[in-house]
């Protein structure tokens, strides 16, 4: 079956036809969408890099923020091993 009597068609090569101007009716929103999106992710690449490395940092060097009444830290790394 070739496809539904009712179904209307699309003339797809509109997007490639010149605006005027040298460029074509796809360029507008490729740059566009293109500009903004690429400075969102490049954006969130270097938080989630940054914030990552800080966490990890922090991770290694075992910083104990939470004290116990006995002046421990609030993490025994013994009784986790075991």
């Amino acid at each position: 079956m070739t496809g539904s009597p009712h179904m209307a068609t699309f003339d797809w090569q509109v997007f490639l036809q010149d605006t005027g101007g040298g460029e074509t009716y796809l360029s507008w929103p490729i740059s566009a969408w293109g500009r903004t999106t690429l400075s969102v992710a490049l954006l969130a690449l270097i938080v989630a890099l940054l914030s990552g490395s800080l966490m990890g940092i922090l991770r290694q060097h075992s910083v104990s923020v939470v004290t116990t009444t006995n002046g421990g830290s609030g993490y025994d790394s013994h009784a986790a091993r075991t």
